[in-house]
């Protein structure tokens, strides 16, 4: 197969992804027979005559922007013999579309795929290396099931070339002999296989874990530890003299020995309850998640120190002032030069970097007899971008009180408002409108 080309639909993406608007997981191959020879490989959305699919059964980043894809297809639901000619690999975004990502075809041998006849089985294995950014916005759905093809193979490889490669003799038939006679279990290690959450690694048993913890909390006898973990240490106890402190590690409890010389009896005496080793190791944060960057976004990293603090370079305090500075440094006050007689209370913003307007105002005009449209403002220092603008007012008559039915618009560089018959036309307005 040839090198895989990255379609269109997977392009845009792939640069959400990059923006971190979007996130993609690798999902499946499709193999086709179709010859797309002569065909822009970089248009097709969509494969013709797909003869299998596979899920990925594992991937691995080769460097930051390549990922190498393992996939394994076999005959066993094949009635038809085809040769794979087109190989494409999908993936799906985090609203579950699933696209075609990337396309590669064979113009010369193909794999052929022969029937499955009952009983001899066949397949092929894909090592595919696809070109991606370096996003931990990418991810993969392994198929469990396919995981052990592809491991045999990987095995059976691995095996025959340190087989050949060994320099060490190999067991002879008389050695085979010697093992098998052996009786089944001499000399066997027995490893616990009760294993939980006390054991640190699935090698170390839970016996072995908890003896090396309980030598541990025995070093932290007379320790700053003892106070911070509230643990007593009494000099004595029912008048006898103490000895050595043991942690039970599952429950918490703290014991201290107490030696009876007058009877010559000892005995172990609770002394308090300290918080178990797994609760104390599970509430510590892990160092490796406190992130000092602007991009990690996944559940359960902590945000360090470094990037609250504005005085630091680089780091997301100084940016959102930075930002903070800008706008403000941005907005900057406007007057208007033409203005209608009865216009009161103006105020206006422009922002430079939005090239926004913020405008507000009081109207107040005698009678108004027929339906009129009013020329309040002009703006003749910015191009408006468009005469469709439309904005709210409250208007009322104020010689009754009552609400009047207005509304206001933009019309080129006019600000005008719509007036119906009252006895006192009053208005108030706020708005914004963008500039060119």
């Amino acid at each position: 197969m040839e090198n895989i080309v990255i379609t269109e639909q997977g392009k845009q993406l792939m640069s959400k992804v990059i923006s971190e608007t979007e996130s993609m997981t690798f999902t499946k191959i499709a193999v086709s027979d179709y010859d797309y020879s002569g065909i822009e490989l970089q248009n097709i959305s969509e494969l013709q005559s797909v003869k299998q699919t596979a899920i990925i059964a594992k991937i691995s980043r080769t460097d930051g922007k390549t990922v190498e894809i393992l996939a394994a297809i076999n005959n066993e639901q094949i009635p038809e013999a085809y040769y794979v000619r087109t190989l494409g690999v999908y993936v799906k975004d985090s609203s579950e579309n699933e696209i075609l990502y990337g396309i590669s075809i064979s113009r010369e041998n193909p794999d052929y795929m022969p029937a499955y006849d009952g009983k001899t089985l066949s397949g092929v294995s894909y090592r595919i290396n696809v070109t991606v950014e370096d996003s931990e916005y990418i991810t993969v759905n392994v198929n469990p099931a396919a995981v052990p093809t592809i491991m045999q193979v990987e095995d059976i490889e691995t095996a025959f070339r340190e087989h050949t490669e060994d320099k060490v003799s190999h067991i002879t038939a008389a050695d085979k002999k010697k093992l098998d006679g052996i009786e089944d279990g001499a000399n066997k290690t027995i490893v616990d296989n009760e294993l939980n959450s006390y054991s640190s690694n699935p090698v170390q048993n839970q016996v072995v874990y908890e003896e090396m913890l309980k030598r541990m909390a025995q070093k932290w006898v007379r320790s700053h530890l003892y106070t911070l973990y509230g643990i007593e240490e009494p000099s004595s106890v029912n008048g006898a003299n103490t000895g050595s402190h043991y942690l039970d590690v599952k429950t918490g409890n703290t014991y201290i020995m107490t030696r009876y010389t007058d009877r010559g009896a000892q005995a172990w005496t609770n002394t308090g309850t300290l918080q178990s080793v797994e609760e104390i190791l599970n509430s510590k944060f892990d160092k490796s998640n406190i992130a000092n960057n602007l991009v990690t976004t996944r559940e359960g990293y902590a945000l360090d120190a470094r990037q609250l603090n504005k005085s630091v370079a680089g780091s997301f305090a100084e940016s959102v002032d930075n930002s903070i500075t800008a706008l403000n440094n941005a907005l900057t006050p406007f007057k208007f030069t033409n203005v209608a007689s009865g216009t009161q209370n103006i105020m206006a913003f422009y922002n430079s970097i939005t090239k926004m307007m913020f405008v507000s105002f009081n109207y107040n005009i005698a009678r108004v007899n027929e339906p009129t449209s009013l020329v309040i403002l002009n703006d003749n220092a910015h191009t408006i971008d468009t005469d469709k603008y439309r904005f709210p007012v409250s208007a009322w008559d104020g010689t009754t009180g009552n609400i009047v039915l207005s509304y206001g618009y933009v019309s080129g560089q006019n600000i005008c408002i719509y007036a119906p018959p009252c006895n006192e036309f009053n208005a108030y307005a706020a708005f914004f409108y963008h500039c060119k």
